[in-house]
């Protein structure tokens, strides 16, 4: 069960992506629009899957880092150059940077919590269907 406080942390992240999504979407070039909510989109599953992790993991921070810091700070930088195709592309390429990262701890988080899900499959199957395991010959006289 997620801790009050993680949760709020959670939302938090998420409203910083929500907030970026909403002030720079309908401003950026088209050039540059579909990376960005690629990247805002990655990150935002990746805050997700790594919402109630309980202990911080280098996956975790790095999700944090790019909601909280990463993403904003790029943003502001990009902003404030003047546009030209160099520019949009360099700011492309750190956006596929950042996605790049999240896509991995989405499919770094992903595998652990199919992982966690099948071992608790396995937990109840164990529990409610004990017949089901046991030899023929232990079922008859059992």
């Amino acid at each position: 069960q997620p801790l009050v406080s993680e949760m709020t942390a959670y939302s938090a992240d998420e409203q910083i992506l929500l907030n970026i999504s909403r002030h720079h979407q309908r401003v950026l070039p088209k050039e540059v629009r579909v990376q960005f909510q690629t990247t805002l989109l990655a990150t935002r599953d990746a805050l997700r899957l790594s919402a109630y992790e309980q202990t911080l993991s280098r996956e975790t921070f790095d999700v944090q880092q790019a909601a909280r810091q990463d993403l904003p700070a790029l943003l502001e930088a990009y902003q404030s150059s003047f546009k030209t195709p160099s520019v949009n592309q360099e700011f492309s390429e750190q956006l596929r940077l950042i996605e790049s990262r999240m896509q991995q701890v989405i499919e770094v988080r992903s595998g652990e919590q199919q992982r966690t899900l099948k071992a608790h499959g396995k937990y109840l199957q164990d529990k409610y269907l004990p017949d089901k395991y046991q030899p023929e010959s232990e079922k008859k006289s059992g």
